[in-house]
């Protein structure tokens, strides 16, 4: 992780949140750039390296988000992401179709 690399991630997970509609369509895999689910995953691994006094805002924030990414969500009884490197119950989703 390099200067901004929360920042951006945090970012990319709002922008994704923000996006209209009941249900979130989640992007095909392989695509960094606009992937909530790997911006998720920097997430994690921030909130599992940061100290306690700098990783309260950040856990507020991120469970926020993770229950609007969770309400419009799905579980997926058969992922078809490989679950990333923290194996995160967000690759255990989909949008209803």
């Amino acid at each position: 992780m390099g200067p901004g690399s929360v920042a951006g991630a945090l970012a990319e997970y709002q922008r994704f949140l923000r996006r209209p509609g009941r249900y979130l369509d989640l992007p095909l895999p392989g695509c960094p750039c606009c992937d909530p689910l790997e911006a998720r995953d920097v997430l994690e691994y921030a909130l599992r390296r940061l100290r306690h006094s700098a990783r309260t805002e950040l856990s507020q924030t991120v469970a926020r988000l993770d229950e609007e990414f969770y309400r419009r969500t799905l579980p997926d009884p058969r992922p078809h992401r490989p679950p990333g490197r923290f194996g995160g119950w967000w690759y255990h989703r989909i949008c209803e179709r």
